[in-house]
């Protein structure tokens, strides 16, 4: 299965990386590439920097709390009681706060918001929000959150700088430093290395961009390095497996169930 990550910008070229490399195009290219690739017998999974779910059950005349802002998955990585509150510089904002909502629901038709939209089964990816990666062919996408990955990964005792990565071009180089050490030794199932650690990014789109792809590639790979955590009614990401994530959430989503 090729993996494709892509970093959506609203208002600039977005990012996209795969075996081929890094290219940047603008929306109406990105447009083009993903008719094309949906129109095909391609068999891909998109990894995607942005949110794919939205209201809990859209199809639903139910509403609970926070639908039309907030997700639960986004109040996890938000609550200092649960132990996996996000620090200054890697930003979870409320899926409705994103900017490149509006672009993901243009280009891939997600996330679905009511029942006025085209059901699940006619859009042009298919959705992943639980579970492990697709093993038959077929066109799918998944959430990824790449500046949550990279804290997970990262965040170790050894770890006493900045998270700010986005603003400091210094903390970049030291995030990246950090991670390429890291995953240095990380073997695919295969047996095989990881490959392209060998890039060196120039800013946090980068940065963002190459980590959506090496989350999707180690999950099809079926390493246990990764998790997609929640589901369609929580919200779920494609993020690094770190101990107590998977129970904390679900001791989480089991309380906060409004």
């Amino acid at each position: 299965m090729k993996v494709i990550g892509i970093d959506p910008s609203p208002g600039r070229q977005s990012y996209l990386y795969s075996s081929d490399g890094l290219r940047r195009k603008d929306a109406s290219q990105v447009s083009r590439f993903l008719a094309e690739l949906s129109a095909s017998d391609s068999n891909v999974l998109i990894c995607w920097d942005a949110p794919l779910t939205g209201p809990s059950a859209p199809d639903s005349d139910e509403f609970r709390v926070s639908d039309h802002t907030q997700r639960r998955i986004e109040a996890f990585f938000n609550r200092q009681k649960w132990g996996f509150k996000v620090p200054k510089g890697i930003s979870v904002r409320d899926y409705a706060a994103c900017p490149h909502w509006a672009i993901s629901r243009r280009l891939v038709g997600l996330p679905r918001v009511g029942p006025w939209d085209v059901a699940w089964s006619d859009l042009p990816f298919k959705l992943v929000s639980e579970g492990s990666c697709p093993t038959q062919p077929g066109r799918y996408i998944v959430e990824v959150h790449p500046a949550v990955a990279l804290w997970l990964w990262c965040n170790t005792p050894a770890w006493t700088g900045s998270w700010e990565y986005k603003k400091n071009k210094t903390v970049l180089e030291q995030a990246w430093a950090a991670l390429k050490k890291r995953l240095q030794n990380t073997l695919l199932p295969s047996g095989t290395s990881l490959n392209h650690l060998d890039f060196e990014p120039e800013n946090d789109d980068e940065l963002d961009c190459f980590i959506t792809w090496l989350l999707g590639i180690l999950w099809c790979q079926g390493s246990s390095e990764v998790i997609l955590l929640g589901n369609r009614t929580t919200g779920s990401m494609l993020l690094p497996r770190v101990e107590g994530l998977e129970e904390r959430f679900l001791e989480f989503t089991g309380i906060d169930s409004n």
